[in-house]
């Protein structure tokens, strides 16, 4: 924000306020932003990585992830014995609430075996994980 005001005479002060109209959201999962009035759109104020849903899955599960500023984001899914099984996302992303799928599939293609994983979300010196399940 932008505005030109005269200095205030020898002496004086002036207060400024700024007046937002907006909701502040929070998530179960710990993830925050606001949304202005008259706004749909989402920004987040921190990173998070939400649970997901479905969990436990036996197909299809999504991940969602919050990005405050444009940052690089490394998602990434790992066996209960720390091998990387699939790598979700690793790319640049705008701020805002994102949404990436998993069926399931390994990096080489094939369909993960039913058990529990770990999903890892890096970006810059965040990290965050969380637990998936996946069903026979």
């Amino acid at each position: 924000m932008d505005f030109a005001a005269s200095p205030p005479e020898a002496g004086a002060s002036r207060a400024w306020f700024l007046e937002v109209i907006g909701t502040h959201l929070e998530t179960a999962g710990g993830a925050q932003g606001t949304r202005l009035a008259n706004d749909t759109d989402v920004r987040p104020t921190s990173f998070a990585l939400a649970a997901a849903r479905p969990n436990p899955s036996s197909s299809r599960t999504t991940i969602e992830f919050d990005v405050p500023r444009r940052a690089g984001v490394r998602l990434e899914v790992f066996d209960v014995l720390g091998r990387r099984v699939a790598t979700l996302a690793d790319d640049e992303f705008p701020p805002g609430r994102h949404a990436i799928g998993w069926d399931g599939a390994t990096t080489s293609g094939e369909r993960a075996r039913a058990g529990v994983y770990l999903c890892r979300m890096t970006a810059g010196e965040f990290r965050a994980r969380r637990t998936i399940v996946l069903r026979p």
